[in-house]
């Protein structure tokens, strides 16, 4: 059977695939979700620019599972120059209003993280790519 959810939320879809035996977590199904892709429609730099951004508040740690999976879909994003990388964006509480943020690890002010997400100004390195 398919671990249900931890803390109760999840889509009517969501919800209903768990309970679908054919399609169980013990047979080798899993998911995981992708916060945003972040994408620039329009700038004289910029159009077209994306990245994948996973949030994760209190701190919390990307799941290995979860890494592997959003890692495999970000080595098939290498080849687009449109392409800025998979980002880890770590609160220290729930927002960039009441903590500390950290991108991909390093720890970054709120004026970063809006120049980063306005492709204005390079990001620190993303992430290493699960194997």
């Amino acid at each position: 059977m398919t671990i249900q959810r931890r803390y109760g939320k999840g889509t009517p879809f969501s919800n209903w695939i768990r309970n679908v035996e054919k399609l169980s977590s013990d047979k080798g199904f899993t998911t995981t979700d992708l916060d945003f892709i972040w994408i620039c429609k329009d700038g004289i730099n910029t159009a077209g620019s994306y990245f994948l951004i996973e949030t994760k508040n209190m701190m919390h740690e990307v799941k290995e599972e979860q890494n592997n999976s959003l890692s495999k879909i970000a080595r098939n994003c290498l080849n687009d120059p449109h392409f800025k990388g998979l980002v880890y964006l770590k609160f220290e509480k729930t927002s960039p209003e009441d903590g500390k943020i950290f991108w991909n690890s390093v720890e970054i002010t709120t004026e970063q993280l809006i120049e980063y997400l306005a492709f204005e100004k390079v990001p620190p390195k993303s992430v290493r790519f699960a194997k």
